[in-house]
């Protein structure tokens, strides 16, 4: 009798605890549209508090041959070659056309890239054409990726970016 009391009592604080459990919460385990939005907002936050943080503690570029990411900014168009697989993250107003090469649109918040040159917009993961004016609005995790078999890359940018090997 005894045993059949604790088992009713842990049903009922079992039961209590699903009951009363947040949809998307660490108590329960279904993950919702709410909980991934979270999620990926802290995510975001993170990422531009550390660009934030790598710009503040900007150095220069013999410095930067010792670290992962380069923050420049050039303030006319300036053509730049880098290595396939680098990830160039862009700041807001930055302007860039891709002269040689190959590479894919960088777009965390799903937000498109303006295409100037064709009135267009790029979706994420979509190849820059070669040769178009291309401009990122804001800073915010939007920039690209250069292909792995895009030997040599080129590119001409103005404005801020930051370079993640």
């Amino acid at each position: 009798m005894k045993h059949k009391k604790i088992l009713i009592l842990l049903a009922v604080v079992i039961s209590l605890t699903v009951v009363f459990a947040t949809p998307g919460s660490e108590d329960d385990p279904l993950v919702s549209v709410s909980y991934l939005e979270t999620k990926l907002n802290a995510l975001k936050s993170e990422l531009v508090t550390m660009l934030q943080e790598h710009q503040n503690s900007q150095t220069t570029p013999e410095e930067n041959s010792t670290v992962a990411s380069q923050e420049s900014t050039t303030q006319v168009f300036e053509a730049l070659q880098f290595a396939p697989g680098s990830q160039i993250v862009f700041g807001a107003s930055t302007e860039f056309i891709i002269r040689r090469g190959t590479a894919t649109l960088i777009d965390p918040d799903l937000n498109n890239m303006p295409d100037l040159t064709s009135g267009i917009d790029i979706e994420k993961d979509q190849v820059i054409p070669l040769n178009h004016h291309m401009l990122c609005p804001r800073r915010d995790g939007r920039g690209l990726t250069v292909a792995d078999d895009s030997d040599p890359f080129w590119i001409m940018i103005k404005g801020d970016y930051i370079v993640i090997k």
